[in-house]
Parts: C-alpha cells; structure tokens; sequence
C-alpha cells in the first residue's frame, strides 16, 4: 500500500491505495474534521467491482478515457451530461451524482474560507 500526502499547514490532499484486491489511486481532501470525497472517488470502485477496464467504461459512457481519467482523479466534475450517462449505465440517478458533486465542491469551499481566515491578517 502506497500514500502520497501534501501537506500545507492543516490541508491535505490524499491519494491513497484503499484496496485490498489490489492497489488503486483515490482523490480524498481532509481538513481539520472535515472529509471531501469526489465523486471519481466512489466510480473507480464501481469500475473495479465490474471487473472491466477504464476504456471499457468510458465507451459506455460515451465519454473519452481521458475524461473519465480527470474524472476519476477529481480534476473534472461530473456535470449533468454524465450524471445522466452514469445514470443509465450503473442504474443510479443522475441526481446521486450531481448531489455527491455538489457536497464535494461545499466542503471544498467550505476548506478554503477556513483556510482563508487562517492566512488573513488579524485587526
């Protein structure tokens, strides 16, 4: 098991193998008490657990392995258009998708208005 841990002050970016089938990349950020999941982080399981690879599922998404690359190492954010693609092909919602995005991206702010008064000059 591998880990790759930044740290500047108390914000960290994880990447961390968190399997025991074999080991894979997972996109985390923790901040004092605060977790952040991307959604990428929970679709590289279910890939996983589909036994196929990350070509295979881009095809049925009909995205391109690029996209579900940045997408599964949280550099792009599930938009409508996959949610509805993710949707029809693991038989979720589109609105499950949208709403892990949508909590991700509020902890991600939530960290850098933390971080903000903690670098903010005190009157």
């Amino acid at each position: 098991m591998s880990a790759l841990v930044s740290q500047m002050g108390h914000f960290y970016i994880s990447i961390r193998t968190m399997s025991n089938r074999k080991e894979k990349n997972m996109c985390k950020i923790e901040y004092d008490n605060i977790l952040a999941f991307h959604p990428g982080f929970y679709l590289k399981e279910l890939i996983e657990d589909m036994e196929i690879t990350q070509d295979e599922f881009a095809k049925r998404l009909d995205i391109s392995s690029k996209h579900l690359s940045e997408i599964l190492s949280g550099k792009a954010s599930v938009h409508e258009d996959v949610a509805m693609k993710l949707a029809t092909v693991l038989g979720t919602s589109a609105g499950l998708w949208l709403n892990l995005q949508a909590k991700y991206n509020e902890k991600c702010e939530v960290i850098r208005s933390d971080r903000a008064e903690l670098t903010s000059p005190q009157i």
